[in-house]
């Protein structure tokens, strides 16, 4: 499942950067952030042993968030010399020589951000090696963004090995932005506090997907949901199916957390308990949800994030006008 190369994310870029994004690509120039990446990882792990003691206040003073007052050299010498550290920071640095592209990415993200929500003031950006904590990779805490690069050295990393599939397979460079465009996603959009059934879980990861549209309008909308070419395109061919089956079998006012991970949690692919369910990708029920609020968007002709992201699930369901063709 999943396997991704080069050619192809390219091909998924050119065919899949469809019309809905259009309304995204709003110009920049008033709302333009400035990003300058402090990489943690290199200064730490780039300091001499020898030399460890004497540049630690330097370090301290720079890295205060990683460092704190009140920790000496000695707190962290061992990290320092830690081998299985050093290895990690070793494939970080081969795989993230420099971070030139991903700053301009990251730029591009919250620019969009500030522009919907102009209050956003600017954070720091640090990275980091983290010891392959992919349960946190990027941290948003304090007006501060913490990115563990060790998180993201692709699928074929040794020290993944012992993942299922599906969840290497998101452990690519790539995905950074969009882990990201998610992170901020929580704290702007919040959880669903009110969500009780299938549907208003579906439509509030509908409205997070709309939010990864609206800061990330140049991405892939496959790679928005880490998905290749073909499972977006399966999503495609059986969103007539999908729905058909969710309305039949009544499971859109369900309440049981069973079903809601059935089509939300994470997955190698979704249990429609059919014979064609290990084709379709995991959490099918995202997809339906960003197909419904993104309907509402359009036949409601509205481009405030805010008022998208604020409106209830049965508005969104009733004044989107959703109704796939089969």
């Amino acid at each position: 499942m999943r396997h991704h190369s080069w050619p192809l994310l390219i091909i998924s870029f050119l065919l899949l950067l469809s019309c809905q994004n259009e309304p995204w690509m709003v110009d920049l120039e008033a709302s333009k952030v400035d990003v300058n990446i402090e990489r943690f990882d290199q200064a730490f792990y780039e300091t001499p042993i020898a030399d460890f003691e004497k540049e630690f206040p330097q370090l301290q003073k720079r890295f205060q968030a990683f460092l704190p007052e009140g920790s000496t050299a000695e707190d962290w010498i061992g990290f320092r010399k830690d081998t299985f550290m050093i290895e990690l920071y070793r494939a970080v640095d081969s795989v993230f020589p420099d971070l030139n592209a991903l700053e301009k990415d990251i730029e591009k993200c919250l620019s969009y951000l500030k522009y919907h929500y102009p209050e956003f003031e600017t954070p720091k950006v640090y990275t980091y090696v983290s010891s392959i904590d992919i349960e946190f990779p990027v941290i948003y805490a304090d007006n501060q963004i913490f990115i563990a690069l060790d998180a993201y050295l692709g699928p074929d990393y040794k020290g993944y090995e012992g993942m299922y599939q599906y969840l290497r397979a998101d452990r690519r460079p790539e995905y950074i932005p969009v882990e990201l465009a998610e992170k901020m996603s929580e704290n702007f959009i919040g959880p669903c506090r009110d969500c009780e059934s299938l549907l208003d879980f579906m439509i509030h990861a509908g409205k997070q997907q709309v939010f990864f549209d609206a800061l990330l309008p140049a991405y892939a909308d496959s790679l928005k949901f880490k998905y290749t070419a073909q499972e977006f395109q399966w999503c495609l061919d059986n969103e007539y199916n999908m729905w058909e089956y969710l309305v039949r079998e009544e499971l859109l006012y369900d309440l049981s957390y069973q079903t809601k991970t059935r089509f939300l949690g994470p997955a190698p692919f979704t249990k429609f308990y059919r014979e064609e369910d290990k084709e379709s990708p995991g959490m099918a029920g995202r997809w339906i949800g960003w197909r419904i609020v993104d309907a509402y968007r359009a036949k409601q002709d509205i481009s405030s994030l805010k008022k998208i992201t604020n409106t209830d699930a049965q508005t969104i369901l009733k004044k989107s006008g959703y109704k796939p063709k089969p």
